[in-house]
């Protein structure tokens, strides 16, 4: 199997996310924080990188970073490694602490920087407490509105506090170009409508992930200007990567993968479709978010005006399934991939 497609870009912009080994804490206590924290800050003059906003959460943690140079992996790398060393070794714990590679998303940073950097910071209130995890329906109530507020200005393992003014900002941090993307005149300015835009975005319930409709090939975010810039640069194997395949055009068409279910169902699309609980359905929008290239929107409109939370749903559903090793639901699809020459 081919390792995931690292883009490597000067002057790129970087959203960047690790996680702990299934899903297991990374922080046990405040000394990690601190010494995590500590390592980040030599990042900017070990390997002229710009940290341009952080958070730490239990088992995982999110960086925006620039990289005037192309030593995006190597910069990470070692903060990884030197973080999983240290907290062995204070531990008394052996093997990996973190799942695999780390995640990169190369954005464009006049598009779409300050829209993750907003996300980034909304994670320790986006949490099933606050009833603003990921497939929670209904949402904070007032109450819960108010508290997520608290939490935010009193978290201390983030940048946020350092934008909103709540906080000295260390010399490792590179605040200016997110701040000039806040209006205001002076510091003091911009980081109080900094605070009132966060504050908004909580009110309305608006928790900054809908970018994620957007990203393309998982790993890709900005215009088509910017995505144009993305695949000149990118090299790799069309074999052997498909975020490259999916960078240079959609690797399936949404009439491709029809045909491809009508041929595994043996049945037309229009009964797979409308028949309640098939798979089929599911199995398709899967394929065409991972395959096509399609946008939530689009699948959903595709299938018949499914709005896009409901087709998000549904694809976790399923990949939830096959993650359990359904051996039906697996056989089908790897049948389905097999038709597409995927």
């Amino acid at each position: 199997m081919a390792r995931a497609l690292r883009i490597l870009i000067p002057g790129a912009w970087y959203h960047v996310v690790a996680r702990g080994i299934e899903k297991r804490r990374i922080f046990y206590g405040e000394q990690d924080f601190q010494h995590f924290e500590q390592l980040l800050g030599t990042l900017p003059e070990r390997f002229g990188v710009h940290l341009h906003g952080y958070v730490m959460m239990a088992n995982h943690y999110h960086l925006q970073l620039e990289t005037p140079r192309e030593n995006l992996s190597e910069a990470v790398r070692w903060l990884n490694v030197s973080y999983a060393i240290w907290l062995n070794r204070k531990r008394g714990r052996v093997g990996p602490l973190f799942q695999g590679r780390f995640k990169a998303i190369v954005h464009d940073p006049t598009e779409n920087g300050l829209t993750i950097h907003e996300y980034i910071h909304l994670n320790p209130v986006r949490v099933r407490r606050f009833a603003a995890g990921r497939g929670e329906r209904e949402g904070p109530n007032s109450t819960q509105l108010h508290e997520m507020e608290k939490e935010l200005k009193e978290y201390r393992w983030s940048s946020y506090r350092v934008y909103a003014g709540l906080a000295a900002k260390p010399k490792w941090l590179t605040t200016v170009k997110i701040m000039d993307m806040i209006p205001g005149r002076g510091a003091k300015q911009k980081e109080k409508n900094y605070r009132k835009r966060i504050a908004q975005m909580i009110g309305t319930r608006d928790l900054g992930t809908n970018w994620k409709d957007y990203i393309r090939a998982g790993i890709a975010l900005g215009s088509e200007r910017f995505a144009d810039r993305v695949k000149a640069i990118v090299e790799g194997d069309r074999n052997e990567q498909r975020e490259v395949r999916l960078l240079k055009g959609a690797t399936v068409s949404w009439p491709d993968i029809i045909a491809a279910i009508e041929k595994e169902w043996k049945e037309p699309w229009e009964q797979v479709n409308a028949r309640h609980g098939d798979p089929g359905r599911d199995i398709a929008m899967l394929a065409a978010r991972r395959f096509g290239g399609m946008s939530l929107r689009e699948i959903g409109e595709a299938v018949g005006g499914v709005k896009y939370p409901a087709v998000s749903d549904a694809i976790r559903r399923m990949i939830a399934k096959l993650d359990r090793k359904e051996r039906t639901l697996q056989a089908r699809y790897g049948a389905l991939l097999k038709i597409l020459n995927l």
